[in-house]
């Protein structure tokens, strides 16, 4: 092998060798238990839509900077040089005397100027609202970015909250399951004993046979519901996802009544915000557009320094400066007919923008009145979903005990086995419902991203 591949591949391996290094040392660490808050959180700091909102923020916040500058007067400099064709002054007559030009000719003529503009009404009725308009926008873009971030909490949360139902269903379904078990070996043990019949023995089966089925299905949506959570996190394979959140635990902190969140919702809500800012931004924009139909006046002064300089005479060949100071007046019949749609345009993008605004309170009511009573019907549901439990193992128990003393049929008892993971499952369902509903009144009075900072380590 020729010594320069040698080396070249000597290289190669180093370089390799040194960015595994880097990459073991820059592995993320164990990703902690998770809460609904923390998986908002993750899900928010990740989401490729929450990056590109605040983009669209920097990008707004650029345009005012831009603005701005259109307050500062214009400042034009200019530097020229014009070679002239040579000519010759006719002579004129004094008397009887005729006598050649005095007037010199200069054929190179060299000129500095600074032209600076100050456009006096297009301050006050087209820069002025165009940069209300722009710095309004950047406020839209902050509130869009807020939406985006709520809206991806909101999702976090709910797939956090499936996973969790999820996971609880499963150990439903294994109790299901081990209960079956030893109730399919005491019947088989009657069955030997002559004290049952066959078909008790098969119903059992085909029933532990269903509460298998059951906990694959459980168990299949686990797997699921744990994959779109760690799409939402942008978790990779080998990291672990535990529970750190008790979502049975009930606690007396109440969201308010219907009204308080609804108030709340019409207040802080960031889409409302927004629309709010964007009929701003486009009554300025009306205003910057029906400006542009009018005169307009501006203040022009020049400062030359040429060689030569005309206003001088006789001319020489040397610099010297003047300067003028002018007003202007302008109008064109023509913008101001052109002028005429682009303001009806800008009327039309207020009135939508203020129908939008509209539409969107009207929603919200709805919305704000929809959460609010799933989450007084999920409070109201879970105390009688607890009582249905203990009912329901209160009833297997005593089926299990008077089949045993020959005084119930295995019918009897396996019912009572259905109702029991059916009261269990809607235990379940009852606090997941209370949890997602309580999410969803985050997000209608806009607070569904937790705003203290309990950020990964990476």
């Amino acid at each position: 092998m020729p010594p320069l591949n040698r080396t070249y591949i000597l290289i190669v391996c180093a370089a390799t060798q040194v960015a595994a290094l880097g990459f073991a040392q820059q592995k993320r660490a164990p990703l902690p238990p998770l809460t609904a808050d923390r998986a908002a959180l993750i899900a928010v700091r990740v989401s490729p839509s929450v990056h590109f909102a605040r983009a669209s923020k920097e990008q707004a916040d650029q345009a005012v900077d831009l603005n701005a500058a259109l307050f500062a007067p214009d400042l034009d400099l200019t530097a020229s040089y014009t070679r002239l064709s040579p000519i010759t002054y006719p002579p004129f007559n004094i008397g009887n005397q005729t006598i050649q030009s005095p007037f010199p000719v200069i054929l190179n003529n060299y000129l500095l100027r600074a032209t600076v503009t100050l456009p006096v009404t297009d301050y006050f009725f087209k820069i002025l609202p165009t940069y209300k308009a722009v710095d309004r926008n950047s406020d839209v873009a902050q509130y869009q970015t807020q939406t985006e971030s709520e809206r991806v909490a909101l999702r976090a949360r709910e797939a956090f909250y499936n996973y969790v139902r999820a996971e609880a269903s499963i150990k439903v379904a294994k109790d299901s399951v081990i209960q079956l078990e030893a109730y399919v070996n005491d019947l088989n043990a009657l069955f030997d004993a002559g004290n049952v019949t066959r078909a008790d023995s098969m119903q059992a089966q085909a029933q532990l046979s269903d509460a298998k089925a059951q906990l694959a299905l459980a168990e299949g949506n686990v797997n699921v519901t744990k994959d779109a959570l760690r799409r939402l996190l942008d978790l990779g394979p080998s990291e672990t996802v535990t529970i750190g959140e008790d979502v049975f635990a009930v606690t007396a902190e109440t969201p308010g009544t219907k009204q308080d969140i609804l108030r709340r919702a019409l207040k802080e809500r960031p889409e409302l915000k927004g629309l709010r800012a964007l009929a701003k931004v486009r009554d300025s924009s009306m205003q910057a557009e029906n400006a542009r139909r009018l005169p307009n006046l501006s203040v022009v002064g020049n400062l030359d320094y040429a060689n030569p300089n005309s206003r001088y005479i006789p001319l020489t060949q040397e610099f010297r400066a003047t300067w003028d100071i002018s007003a202007v007046l302008r109008w064109s019949p023509n913008d101001f007919v052109l002028g005429k749609v682009n303001v009806e345009q800008a009327e039309l993008e207020l009135k939508r923008a203020r129908s939008d605004l509209k539409q969107l309170e009207d929603s919200i009511v709805v919305e704000a009145s929809q959460a609010s009573s799933d989450y007084i019907a999920a409070e109201r549901t879970i105390q009688a979903a607890k009582d249905g439990v203990k009912a329901a193992e209160e009833a297997w128990r005593v089926r299990r005990d008077l089949f045993r003393a020959g005084e119930a049929t295995a019918s009897e008892v396996l019912e009572s086995e259905i109702a029991l993971r059916r009261a269990q499952l809607l235990h379940i369902d009852a606090h997941i419902a209370l949890k997602l509903a309580k999410a969803r009144i985050q997000h209608v009075i806009g607070t569904s991203t937790p705003t203290s900072p309990n950020k990964r380590t990476s």
